[in-house]
């Protein structure tokens, strides 16, 4: 599935903010004077730099240490992860574990930021400590099932998921991670019924709706799959990545012209975006307009060399102009960058099905969609035995390249 796991971005860091209170509680003590002050310079609404100016403030004072200095350089550490200076957050809540040790917040903190810059192992061990410090807090099994969700291993996470749930099921978050999870075991019916309950909760959740997005796109039901991305996008005009969405679906469903005209708008938003680039080349290339496509697919492989997909785009707009060789030597990069993503080894004859639909079209044959779902064929053997009947050779059913050609010289 090439989208799934789109949606866990802050999830971690959202935890920490809520562990704080049991964190501190769990000393079994009131919080005192400073670690109040402590805490209002973490979670007071405010930018970035007022919430560094106002912990630094308080860690320089000198007047706090333990629990205190470590809630201070939490709230240091959210200031420098909203101003995306993630090593220097990551050191703050390394100092933040050193004043307190024994206090779950900043092992929860550090995890959901090793989380974040896929480092899933130290992830693992930090949330595995504040679990052993406070059981009672869900923080710390959400985050070790985000980081397992990260090294795909998917039954741990379900165990880690669902004992957070037991202790906070009105978390919208966890039912989407839960969604997540069931996903990577394929377990499609089990994650709808996940994301709808997160949706329930919170129906302005963007990222749900993109994890449903997935879903219905894996049952081939794109208009829903659209109306999703679409939805998402309005919750989060800035998340691009739900734009994106949105195109593919309606390009999957055939509605080619609306994709690249959700694709125009993203690229007039960011130009230099090699997936932008990447989705209008493949829009345009299914529509078909494989020459006004190239141009996007050059750019898209000119800023992201490794950008897989932009190759795999430009093979299939080199097959349709009949650069054949340069087409294969796209699909051989391509498989090299990412040799799990596609079975490369039989993308040239899904290239040759949607060509051959195409001719089948004008030639009276085959009046499905030229859509860009490359996995399923049946449509075409049918078209095909009739057009291999019509001029007198074997009805295999199969398209070719040479078939393909003879197609052309039939409408020539």
């Amino acid at each position: 599935m090439s989208r799934k796991f789109i949606a866990i971005a802050a999830l971690g860091l959202a935890f920490s903010i809520g562990a704080i209170a049991p964190a501190i509680a769990q000393q079994g003590k009131p919080a005192s004077r400073e670690e109040t002050a402590a805490a209002v310079c973490m979670l007071a609404p405010m930018t970035a730099e007022k919430r560094l100016e106002a912990c630094d403030y308080i860690i320089d004072s000198g007047s706090v240490d333990g629990n205190a200095l470590a809630v201070a350089l939490i709230g240091k550490t959210n200031a420098y992860l909203e101003m995306k200076e993630d090593e220097k957050a990551l050191a703050a809540a390394t100092k933040a574990i050193a004043a307190a040790p024994n206090l779950p917040l900043p092992h929860v903190t550090r995890a959901a930021i090793y989380s974040q810059m896929d480092e899933h192992q130290n992830a693992i061990a930090d949330a595995s400590r504040a679990i052993e410090l406070d059981r009672r807090n869900p923080a710390g099994y959400a985050i070790r099932a985000e980081a397992y969700i990260g090294q795909r291993n998917y039954a741990f996470a379900l165990g880690d998921i669902d004992e957070a749930l037991t202790m906070a099921p009105e978390f919208p978050q966890l039912h989407l991670l839960r969604s997540i999870t069931l996903l990577g075991l394929d377990k499609d019916d089990e994650a709808l019924s996940a994301a709808r309950s997160a949706l329930r909760l919170d129906p302005e959740l963007a990222s749900a709706h993109l994890v449903r997005f997935d879903i219905f796109m894996d049952r081939k039901q794109y208009a829903l799959a659209a109306a999703d991305a679409n939805r998402a996008a309005e919750l989060e005009p800035k998340f691009y990545e739900a734009q994106h969405a949105a195109s593919t679906a309606y390009a999957h469903d055939g509605k080619f012209e609306r994709s690249v005209e959700i694709m125009d708008v993203l690229i007039a938003k960011t130009p230099d975006s090699a997936q932008a680039r990447n989705g209008r080349c493949w829009a345009l290339a299914l529509m078909p307009d494989p020459e006004r496509a190239l141009p996007d697919c050059q750019l898209a492989i000119k800023k992201d060399p490794e950008h897989f997909q932009a190759l795999d785009s430009r093979a299939f707009v080199y097959w349709q102009t009949g650069r054949i060789e340069e087409a294969r030597a796209d699909l051989k990069a391509a498989k090299k960058i990412d040799p799990d993503f596609w079975d490369w080894d039989k993308r040239e004859e899904r290239f040759v099905t949607v060509l051959a639909r195409r001719y089948l079209i004008s030639l009276g044959h085959y009046t499905g969609q030229i859509d860009a779902n490359f996995d399923d064929m049946t449509p075409t053997e049918d078209a095909v035995k009739a057009f291999q009947k019509q001029i007198g050779v074997t009805q295999t059913g199969k398209a070719s390249l040479a078939l393909v050609t003879r197609m052309g010289r039939e409408l020539r």
